[in-house]
């Protein structure tokens, strides 16, 4: 495909058959070319090692133009609402296959396509799964694992103690029960939405696209490049790093989370008597509520050229305070908060 098309070019060539959904993708993402349809597909083949292995990622548009790139598919067929999805007839064949650790299960170049499947999964299983140029939804259930998809290329593999998955360009919502004890979930690039999980250590990688986390509880690992990460009603310790965004964490239950953002970092805390929380921007502004009675020790530092910000608080014991530091205790002590900006400005608020 001669790199001189314009978008509506491809587009019009899309329509009239004369190139499949996937070449337009990677025409309108200024990547590679696409290989010709009879090659087989760029995507994972089976491996011995303990997790899928992605193709390079096409260098293409930013994180601003990731939804353009879809554009070509989601025009043509517009029915990829999880409530129109099917089950397949006759259904996959039950796991691990003889042929492999994975097993492509669903391909189709040209439309996405839907599948309902579920998988009853054994008591403290592990989960990896990964999404290529698309969006990945989970949300904590009861009983089998249940997927739900709009992919053009879809695939599962399980032992007697994992369930791997890798989907490409398109959709991907998994109902997941308890059984789920580790959870690896990378979307590469894509949006991530997790809601309701309860399990005991979540690993997440986003890359160009955003995070949206809701009432999980167990331990939590966050990476973040090219977006923005929410949390909401996080139990458990956690790590949250966003390269190139910002971080917004509230209703927290956690005693011990560390936040690292090259942007803002905005953290809401309730009644707080124990625990260990930091945040540190490398190019942002940092914002800390106090919506609730702290007891805490309290230090902020403020680097290449930031400022403090701090509204008057109940100090118990102000030791240090000036418009680059801040070192002080809030009722009896007990939790330990340290906030640190290069650049930005620290509010501190109390509610």
């Amino acid at each position: 495909m001669a790199q001189a098309e314009s978008k509506s070019e491809i587009l019009a060539r899309l329509e009239r058959g004369e190139i499949s959904a996937q070449s337009a993708i990677l025409a309108l993402a200024d990547g590679p070319q696409a290989e010709p349809e009879s090659s087989p597909p760029s995507l994972p083949v089976a491996a011995n090692h303990p997790g899928p292995v992605l193709p390079s990622l096409p260098d293409g548009p930013s994180v601003q133009t990731r939804r353009e790139r879809l554009f070509a598919a989601t025009d043509r067929v517009r029915d990829w609402d999880p409530r129109n999805m099917v089950t397949l007839s006759p259904p996959p064949r039950p796991g691990p296959w003889p042929d492999g650790r994975y097993q492509w299960l669903w391909q189709d170049f040209d439309h996405p396509v839907h599948v309902d499947h579920a998988l009853d999964l054994a008591d403290g299983s592990g989960l990896s799964v990964v999404v290529y140029e698309g969006d990945l939804n989970m949300t904590g259930d009861e009983g089998s694992l249940r997927i739900g998809a709009a992919a053009f290329d879809l695939r599962i593999g399980r032992d007697e103690h994992a369930v791997r998955m890798a989907a490409a360009t398109g959709t991907l919502d998994l109902r997941v029960p308890r059984a789920v004890a580790r959870i690896e979930a990378r979307a590469l690039p894509g949006d991530l939405h997790i809601r309701g999980l309860r399990l005991q250590q979540l690993r997440v990688d986003a890359e160009s696209g955003d995070l949206r986390c809701e009432d999980v509880r167990g331990d939590i690992g966050v990476r973040v490049h090219g977006g923005d990460a929410d949390l909401r009603g996080i139990d458990g310790d956690g790590v949250v790093t966003v390269s190139q965004g910002n971080i917004r964490v509230r209703e927290v239950r956690s005693n011990r989370l560390h936040l690292v953002a090259g942007g803002g970092i905005s953290l809401t805390l309730d009644a707080v008597d124990r625990g260990e929380f930091r945040c540190e921007s490398t190019g942002g502004d940092v914002e800390l509520v106090l919506a609730g009675e702290a007891s805490c020790n309290l230090s902020a530092e403020a680097r290449e050229g930031g400022t403090l910000c701090p509204s008057a608080l109940p100090w118990t014991d102000l030791t240090e305070r000036s418009s680059l530091t801040l070192k002080g205790t809030l009722g009896n002590g007990g939790a330990s908060i340290h906030l640190a900006t290069s650049g930005g400005r620290i509010y501190i608020t109390n509610r």
